[in-house]
This record gives C-alpha cells, sequence and structure tokens, in this order.
C-alpha cells in the first residue's frame, strides 16, 4: 500500500445497507486529463479533490457535493458530475479550470425520486456516468428502475432535466454490470441541438429481462 490519506470529510451509512453502506457505484472518480482524483464525503455532504503525484495524493479542495448524501461521481474532460442520494436525489455539476474544480452554476437537477420511501439501501439512487461519447451524463435508480438524465449545453455549464419513462418494479444498481433477477431495462440516450438552446436528451427503452442492474460498460 502506498499510503493512507484523509478527506478531511465525513463517511455515513444507507439505512438497510450491509457491506455497501452507499449502495453505489463511483464513489471514487479519477481524472487523468487533469491528474486529479475525487472522492465523496457521504456524511459531511463533501467531494474531497486530491491532486495525483506519482503514487503520492496531496489534498487540494473540498466542495460542496450540492445535495444530502453523495455516492457516485463522473468525470469526463473538464466536466464532473457528483450524484447525491438522499432527499430525493440531485445531481451537480462542475467544471475543472487550470486544475480545480469549480461549482457550475444552474447546473444541479433534482431527481425527483420519494424521499421517504424505505429501506434507503434499495430506494436510492446507484451511479451518475457518462455516455461512452461523453455527450451525456446519466442516473441509474434502483427501485423504481428509471434512468434519469441531465442536459448540459455544449460548454457543458448547465445541467437541465426532464425524465425518461420508467419501468416499473425493477432495481437497477448502476451503470455497468448486471446481475439476474426478474426484469430491467436500459435505454440510450438521443441529442438534439439548436443554435441558442441547452441540448436535450430523450431515451428509449430495452429491457434486460433482469431484476437488479448494477453496471453498463
Amino acid at each position: 500500500m502506498a499510503g493512507t490519506y484523509q478527506t478531511d470529510g465525513l463517511g455515513g451509512a444507507l439505512a438497510g445497507s450491509v457491506v455497501d453502506h452507499l449502495a453505489s457505484q463511483g464513489s471514487l472518480a479519477y481524472s487523468t486529463d487533469h491528474a486529479l482524483l475525487l472522492a465523496v464525503n457521504a456524511g459531511s455532504n463533501t467531494v474531497s479533490v486530491f491532486r495525483v503525484n506519482g503514487d503520492r495524493l496531496a489534498l487540494q479542495q473540498i466542495l460542496p457535493s450540492g445535495g444530502t448524501f453523495p455516492v457516485s461521481e463522473a468525470v469526463h474532460g473538464d466536466l464532473v458530475y457528483v450524484l447525491n442520494a438522499l432527499n430525493g436525489g440531485s445531481v451537480q455539476g462542475y467544471r475543472i479550470v487550470f486544475g480545480l474544480v469549480l461549482p457550475m452554476f444552474g447546473s444541479n437537477r433534482a431527481l425527483g425520486l420519494n424521499p421517504t420511501a424505505t429501506p434507503q439501501f434499495t430506494n436510492t439512487p446507484g451511479q451518475v456516468a457518462f455516455t461512452p461519447d461523453g455527450s451525456q451524463p446519466v442516473v441509474t435508480t434502483k427501485a423504481d428502475g428509471s434512468r434519469r438524465f441531465a442536459h448540459r449545453d455544449r460548454l457543458g455549464r448547465r445541467c437541465r432535466g426532464r425524465w425518461g419513462r420508467r419501468d416499473r418494479g425493477l432495481l437497477t444498481l448502476g451503470v455497468g454490470r448486471r446481475e439476474p433477477a426478474a426484469t430491467s431495462g436500459v435505454g440510450p440516450g438521443r441529442q438534439s441541438d439548436s443554435a441558442r438552446e441547452l441540448s436535450t436528451v430523450s431515451f428509449s427503452q430495452s429491457p434486460t429481462g433482469r431484476m437488479a442492474a448494477c453496471l453498463l460498460q
């Protein structure tokens, strides 16, 4: 082991969790373009940003996550999105500028999940990730079996949203590996652009024939 580094934040545990207390994928994210490692601090609603130098880390920033109980983050180029799991879920966008991670004004979007549903372990969003071409950030949920997606302009400055269709009765844990069970669905995004408007995303549904879909890669 190269070393242990404090995030100066607090960990947390979702109600109903036994081993995976965040019930998510992507609690650490690395930017190869900027040599930055990001870590969520679920208990303090913050994100720690480390500068990476070889096998050494140096804590550079501690940022508000833009919501409650951050569990996942995704990086693509200069863009970062953080997924907050509680109080109905939310996504916060950031941009990396001269090696600093800065919140993007107007990028926070609520997911509209039921904040009182229990247990939290299976009723909170599981992961934020980018589509392979980096054009859209996508969020998977669990108990309501839906994919939620954030809209951004061509510079990534804002994050707007409308919700895709839901596959009821699903358990989608993340964007990647899938675990067998009853029924699940995955939807590719389509983006349309206009000269002055924000890009929009719409989703089509592709049932996987399974439940507890964990990751899509």
